[in-house]
């Protein structure tokens, strides 16, 4: 799939391809392709009709030949499309998901700022009885004790 991303983004295919959507369509002069041995029996409006039938069946191939890669080249620029659709519809999606990450994360520091707030306002009262009641020596006794 990375692969496919760095075409999307590949400088010169979209030169080559602009460079082949402005291209005029070609159509060349088409000639009878009829042997001359094969017309040498043949009456004027005969041979006539049969270089005709030839140019208009050279004329068919190279229809059908052009037409082919058309259609080719519109499956790859409809497969790019596809591709890029795709694409804009993950980048989408991370955006919505990093906005709705985002608020998320400021909720919870909203609620970690009031939580800090209560708890200072709660222990730092004990702490302030503690010291009064018991002594401040005796409180950094007990807390080292705890933590060891």
């Amino acid at each position: 799939m990375a692969d496919t991303e760095e075409n999307i983004f590949d400088e010169s295919a979209c030169e080559s391809a602009m460079d082949a959507a402005h291209k005029d369509l070609y159509v060349p002069e088409f000639k009878p392709s009829i042997p001359s041995h094969m017309l040498k029996n043949l009456n004027s409006n005969n041979k006539f009709l049969m270089e005709q039938l030839s140019v208009v069946k050279n004329q068919n191939q190279w229809q059908t030949h052009t037409i082919s890669k058309m259609y080719k080249y519109t499956r790859q620029i409809n497969d790019k499309v596809i591709e890029l659709e795709h694409f804009k519809q993950r980048m989408l999606l991370e955006m919505k998901l990093d906005s709705k990450w985002d608020k998320r994360e400021k909720e919870i520091q909203k609620f970690k700022k009031w939580l800090l707030l209560a708890g200072i306002g709660v222990l730092y009262p004990v702490y302030i009885f503690l010291i009064n009641y018991l002594g401040l020596g005796e409180v950094i006794e007990a807390i080292l004790k705890a933590a060891l």
